[in-house]
């Protein structure tokens, strides 16, 4: 473990500034710290302000920075979470906890492997939180944690949930992309084609103009229909002639046809 030491001189410089500037310059000096890259020296004042201050008002803060050290520079999530947890309990209401909170959930889906501790930490930032939430990104983010899990059919009540509430959210395409996602994981081509046909109607050349025309042909081959697989391909090769999968989709699909039309 790092040591708390940090020198006499500059324990003599903080206690001239005053006893109560202490913990604010112990911080913003961590935070210096942090830009410079010495992220040793910035946990190492971060450690000493908890340990010295816990009823200050910079305690949560700096236990909110030194998870975001130990997640993103240590890259020890185990370490991060429990700092995590200590700045959300300690700013219970206020953005440093709801972000805490987020940090939290995001450890345990991402690192833990664990969704459903990453769903209830999600719907406690929106019970706790309220207003102060974006309602439609964490909605996305439980409708995620459920496609994570593999339980398709609550993913698409969330994702539907976002798409019929928040109309003008630009986090409405992604909703969308990962519903018809679901229904073709899920074993419903004829739905996922439906909503890759929608998608790609009302949002051209968007971000998911690729992945969606390949699920749109991957559906009409689950559903049996390769010519219209065919058609597909073949307009998706024309607008990305560099992609190898596109070619192999069609050398398949082609093939398959050939070998209907033989029997």
């Amino acid at each position: 473990m790092k040591t708390m030491t940090l020198g006499l001189g500059l324990l003599l410089a903080l206690s001239s500034a005053g006893c109560q500037k202490v913990d604010r310059e112990l911080y913003e000096s961590a935070e210096r710290m942090v830009e410079r890259d010495k992220y040793d020296e910035a946990a190492n004042k971060l450690r000493f302000l908890v340990s010295e201050y816990p009823d200050s008002r910079w305690t949560a803060k700096a236990y909110f920075k030194m998870g975001e050290i130990n997640y993103y520079y240590y890259k020890k999530p185990e370490i991060a979470l429990d700092s995590f947890v200590h700045a959300a309990q300690l700013d219970k209401t206020g953005a440093v906890g709801m972000e805490a909170q987020r940090r939290i959930a995001d450890i345990y889906l991402n690192n833990l492997h664990n969704p459903e501790l990453a769903i209830l930490q999600y719907q406690k930032i929106l019970k706790d939180f309220g207003g102060k939430a974006a309602r439609d990104e964490y909605g996305f983010l439980i409708g995620q944690a459920y496609f994570g899990k593999r339980d398709y059919k609550q993913a698409i009540i969330e994702f539907r949930g976002l798409i019929d509430k928040f109309p003008q959210s630009p986090i409405r395409l992604d909703a969308i992309y990962y519903t018809a996602l679901c229904h073709y994981i899920g074993g419903e081509p004829e739905k996922a084609a439906l909503i890759f046909t929608d998608l790609l109607r009302k949002y051209h050349h968007s971000k998911y103009d690729y992945d969606a025309q390949l699920g749109l042909g991957m559906s009409y081959e689950e559903m049996e229909q390769p010519g219209k697989a065919l058609e597909v391909y073949q307009r998706m090769l024309a607008q990305f002639p560099s992609q190898e999968l596109v070619s192999k989709k069609i050398a398949a699909v082609t093939a398959k046809i050939e070998h209907k039309n033989k029997e």
